[in-house]
């Protein structure tokens, strides 16, 4: 499978990189799309086959641009007025801001904090109208020509994108492109306020991968996303952290930092500026609140500050050093004081995840105290007690987020919040003095970075959840909005458009399967439809005549009413569907395919056509002899070829190259059809991947029959001469032969059509 991850900066690789190197070791090839134009392999997956780098563009290409930009944005600010915002000024300010640039990118003016409150007196149900309008606009917007392009040009089985949502973001333009394409695509969340801090869900994605349960309910309450289309996972990003250990002592510790080991110290984490942009004066001003305290632990406590790594340039005011950490070797601190205040140092290093440094902070300090931020719920993986304090000046940050309440003990969290620097120094003094429950913090750290067990890395369940995706997705119904200029909308090569059918009940595709489609097959003979819940059957099933239009040529010209076909290798079905076209009522089509899920769909689109009555499905595969036999699958998609079977139980190696093995019963043509009297074939298609002459070998006496006339076979290259000298000693010659549109594996074949000679 080919993944195409879009990031909007290819820092947020290092959220995925570890289930990048899972999906890469299981055989699949990651595209790592940049929007900042940045196409240089990250170091963490420098060298390793199978990933790769494109730019993507961070905008449209088109007149739409602005126009969707404006959309966007006012939907943005539109859904900072909720109730449930009602305490966010920060976000509601910095979404108005935004518009207000939006209208004229040249008005840099400070706008009044209070002229983002003015709309906050709208009701829910103005509100709503408000958005329903804005949806309907967003509607409008056609996919961008230009995404689309490039989306051909990658040709993905499976588009991943990171973060979509943001203020006016333009990865929504990325989502319709791949719907106009029938690209399955997947939103990655790498932050736990990704739902709740930025912007609305413009256009939504066809499956969303999660931390928790919490993050499910999210999607659904505040982006009204169908909660049966979220997978809950845990949160890859942290899985190098769980796994790291100490790299110091607490005597070396203390060393690098200059602080007395005999004495506990307080780890305090630093928020991201939008949080506290003066978050250096409310540090200095909590430290001389902590050591007013009447317990003398915490008048002389020490102080460990980290800042936040997009501020840390901001912490180191003078008595700057190098601190070399011991294990890794590599790994180096920078160390400075925070002048006039003692015992406080103030420490950063380069590393952004799996940071040692911040691991050997968290590990030899007694207390973590932050306001709102990340690395909180680092420290609980490290089993950290966190206190808090709703400091006016800085509380906006803190109570004006949603996702700031989910940390928070009263909420099923494990942050101890104070209403006050008093009860804040006496829930620093419990603490310090071991009063706090270890297991809630282990609890927490299961429910929200976990799901699975602590013991279980996520980014191999994650991965498993991608392929479940790019190998079952129903893809969106394509668009018809019509590009800019144009009288019709936009064909791609890559979808076709499903069309209404009026076939037993089916109504349209909101009847289909599992969420897919029904997609009109391209025969000209009959309206014909078939099930699409997979790329594979969109792709290629429903386009089988431009496939293989000598196939379809063969049907036209020798099938006749009344005629029995034997589709040999029949797959979903579509060319079983085209000969009861040809055969009629009183002619009879038996449909030979033994993958599960192709043979499964084989019969609903047996059922959708109403030739139940004509088509008779068998499961079964066709050998030179009968018995059990190990079939490999190259996936588990319905519509999928090129499966084989296993020929030596022994080759572990082969076997293990199948996404699944299955033990069948294989039987001979000839047995099958003297067994249970089925009517001898006028015309045989074989189409069996390699396995042709085996079935051949097992219908001797079948194609000796002189009712059979011709037969059409798919030959590998390297079996032409058997099966000429085989078909030829059952009077079958061959008369024509031709190739089908080039094939993207190893295999060089050829279609011949056989058919019977004159006796005498």
């Amino acid at each position: 499978m080919r993944i195409l991850l879009v990031l909007q900066s290819m820092n947020y690789v290092r959220h995925f990189d570890e289930v990048i190197k899972v999906l890469v070791g299981r055989g699949h090839s990651v595209c790592l799309g940049s929007q900042d134009d940045s196409e240089e392999v990250p170091t963490s997956l420098a060298n390793l086959p199978g990933v790769s780098t494109v730019a993507v563009p961070r905008d449209r290409g088109d007149a739409w641009k602005r126009p969707a930009r404006l959309v966007r944005r006012s939907r943005d600010y539109l859904r900072f007025l909720d109730p449930r915002y009602a305490a966010a000024h920060t976000l509601r300010g910095r979404a108005f801001r935004k518009l207000l640039r939006t209208l004229d990118a040249r008005d840099a003016r400070d706008v009044p904090a209070g002229w983002s409150e003015r709309l906050c007196g709208m009701s829910v149900k103005e509100q709503t109208r408000l958005d329903e309008a804005l949806a309907v606009l967003e509607e409008g917007i056609p996919s961008d020509t230009m995404l689309e392009t490039q989306l051909e040009n990658e040709r993905p089985d499976l588009l991943l994108l990171s973060p979509i949502v943001g203020l006016g973001h333009t990865q929504a333009d990325l989502v319709k492109s791949a719907r106009r394409l029938g690209v399955p695509t997947g939103w990655l969340l790498f932050s736990w306020d990704n739902l709740s801090n930025k912007g609305a869900l413009h256009v939504a994605p066809d499956h969303v991968f999660v931390w928790n349960e919490l993050q499910r309910r999210e999607l659904v309450e505040l982006h009204q996303y169908p909660c049966d289309q979220v997978t809950v996972t845990g949160a890859p990003r942290f899985d190098p952290f769980f796994r790291l250990e100490p790299g110091t002592n607490r005597d070396q510790f203390c060393e690098l930092v200059g602080l007395d080991p005999a004495r506990p110290l307080i780890l305090y984490l630093a928020s991201s500026k939008l949080i506290s942009e003066e978050e250096q004066g409310f540090v200095r001003r909590w430290i001389d609140e902590i050591r007013q305290s009447a317990n003398p632990v915490l008048q002389r406590i020490q102080v460990v500050i980290r800042p936040h790594p997009g501020q840390k340039e901001h912490w180191h005011e003078t008595k700057v050093r190098i601190a070399r950490w011991p294990r890794p070797s590599k790994i180096k601190a920078v160390v400075s004081s925070l002048d006039g205040v003692e015992d406080v140092v103030v420490m950063t290093s380069r590393v952004r995840n799996a940071d040692p440094v911040l691991f050997d902070c968290l590990y030899h300090s007694a207390v973590v105290v932050g306001l709102n931020t990340t690395a909180e719920i680092e420290a609980a993986i490290v089993g950290r007690p966190v206190c808090t304090v709703l400091d006016p000046e800085v509380a906006d940050g803190q109570v004006g987020t949603l996702h700031f309440h989910y940390l928070l003990a009263e909420n099923g969290g494990f942050v101890r919040s104070a209403a006050s620097f008093e009860e804040h120094r006496e829930h620093l003094a419990a603490v310090l003095a071991g009063d706090y429950d270890s297991a809630e913090i282990v609890r927490f750290t299961k429910e929200f970075l976990r799901p699975a067990g602590l013991e279980h890395p996520v980014s191999p369940i994650l991965a498993d959840a991608i392929e479940r995706l790019g190998r079952d997705a129903s893809v969106v119904e394509p668009s018809s909005v019509a590009a800019p200029g144009s009288d019709e909308p936009r064909k791609s090569a890559r979808a076709k458009r499903s069309r209404t059918v009026d076939r037993r009940g089916f109504s349209g595709v909101d009847e289909a399967l599992d969420g897919g489609s029904i997609v009109s097959v391209d025969y000209a003979g009959a309206d014909l439809h078939i099930y699409a819940t997979s790329r594979m059957e969109r792709r290629w099933r429903a386009n089988a005549c431009a496939k293989e239009p000598s196939t379809v040529s063969w049907l036209d010209a020798e099938v006749q009413p009344g005629d029995v076909v034997y589709d040999i290798g029949a797959n979903v079905g579509v060319f079983s569907l085209i000969a009861a076209t040809r055969c009629g009522p009183a002619g009879t089509v038996v449909a030979f395919e033994p993958g599960f899920a192709s043979f499964a769909r084989l019969c609903d689109n047996v059922a959708l056509n109403k030739f139940d009555d004509i088509i008779l499905p068998v499961p079964l595969p066709l050998s030179s002899s009968t018995g059990l036999v190990t079939l490999m699958y190259r996936t588990l998609d319905p519509g999928q070829s090129r499966h084989g079977f296993l020929t030596d139980p022994a080759d572990a190696n082969t076997a293990k190259a199948s996404r699944f093995c299955q033990r069948v019963l294989a039987i001979r043509l000839d047995e099958l059809v003297r067994r249970f009297e089925l009517p001898t074939p006028v015309h045989l298609k074989i189409d069996v991947d390699g396995a042709e002459l085996e079935v051949l070998e097992g219908a001797r006496d079948t194609l000796c029959d002189l009712a059979v006339k011709t037969v059409l076979v798919e030959v590998d290259e390297s079996l032409t001469d058997a099966v000429d000298a085989l078909l030829g000693g059952c009077g079958l010659r061959q008369v024509d032969r031709f190739t089908t549109a080039p094939s993207t594996d190893e295999r060089s074949t050829w279609y011949g059509l056989y058919r019977r000679v004159p006796s005498g």
